[in-house]
């Protein structure tokens, strides 16, 4: 009877064995799609961006581009315009790789997250091929995990564009302003001894200023960059010379409050614009700092500068 059950155990071994063999791909692979509430466009520059992968990716950042999930791995090993490589494989077992893209597809009303993982290698070994077969739910779970974490930070308009930018109506103001041309841009001194001139000009009409400096820096030529200042009032005074009586022209606007210098602005002027091609607006004006504290006295780390853009 002992001999027969493991005449039998061993057959039964024998053909599991040679069905798993036969029925379980040599390189196993796993699949899905995904979809996303979010604009193709900053979900691309948002989530095929490796440096901001360390805001959502669920689970621990390491170093040079690695995450970690529990036991297992994840490296970016590449990008393109719409889709990101990654390789992934368990700490314990680092030479049994699984290569995956995550793709991000968008239709004409649709946005989708679309991966798959498929084993790095293929193998006919039974036992090998046993072990991908079981990893493959947990690779499949785990690339669900990373993209449905994408889209939850993504799903605010400060994370997609690094700068919290507000839609709101341009105020009914009346503004005394100012200009000068120069061949450099002015250095901070230059730019309040202007914002000086109008100071001087509310004082002397015995007037108030009901808000902060405003300020636009462009270059017009390659040989002239124009900086124009102005000051918001509370009642028309007389001007003359180079300083003008301004009406804010009526609309809607973007609104931006940036911390720190140059660089700073720069990059939430940038981000603007693209919110502007994200949500199909465009600009009738030229956009404005609005300088909430003083920069003369301030180092630039800390300025405090609110940014209107006017849009329609």
């Amino acid at each position: 009877m002992g001999k027969k059950l493991l005449i039998a155990l061993v057959a039964l071994v024998l053909v599991v064995g040679t069905l798993a063999w036969m029925y379980i791909p040599d390189q196993p692979q796993v699949e899905g799609k995904i979809y996303v509430k979010i604009p193709a466009a900053p979900l691309e520059r948002g989530f095929l961006s490796a440096d901001k992968w360390d805001a959502f990716f669920p689970g621990d950042t390491l170093a040079n581009n690695s995450f970690k999930i529990n036991d297992r791995i994840y490296n970016i090993i590449g990008a393109n315009v719409s889709s990101i490589d990654i390789e992934s494989y368990e700490e314990s077992s680092p030479e049994h790789k699984w290569i995956s893209n995550i793709a991000v597809y968008h239709t004409s009303d649709s946005t989708f997250f679309i991966y798959q993982s498929k084993q790095a290698r293929p193998t006919r070994n039974l036992f090998k091929k046993l072990s991908s077969w079981l990893n493959m739910n947990k690779q499949n779970q785990q690339m669900n995990m990373i993209c449905e974490s994408a889209i939850g930070y993504f799903n605010s308009i400060e994370h997609i564009y690094d700068f919290k930018i507000i839609e709101n109506k341009m105020p009914d103001l009346t503004m005394v302003s100012t200009k000068m041309s120069t061949t450099d841009t002015p250095d901070v001194k230059s730019i309040y001894a202007l914002i000086g001139t109008l100071r001087d000009a509310i004082k002397a009409s015995n007037t108030e200023p009901i808000d902060s400096p405003m300020l636009n820096i462009t270059r017009t030529t390659e040989k002239e960059i124009l900086t124009m200042v102005a000051i918001p009032i509370s009642k028309d005074i007389p001007v003359h010379g180079n300083i003008l009586l301004k009406k804010m022209i009526p609309g809607n606007k973007l609104e931006a409050t940036v911390k720190g210098g140059e660089k700073q602005l720069k990059a939430a002027l940038q981000a603007m614009h693209y919110y502007m091609e994200d949500q199909s607006k465009t600009s009738p004006a030229i956009p404005y700092q609005i300088l909430m504290n003083n920069r003369l006295t301030t180092p630039d780390s800390l300025w405090i500068t609110k940014i209107n853009f006017p849009i329609f």
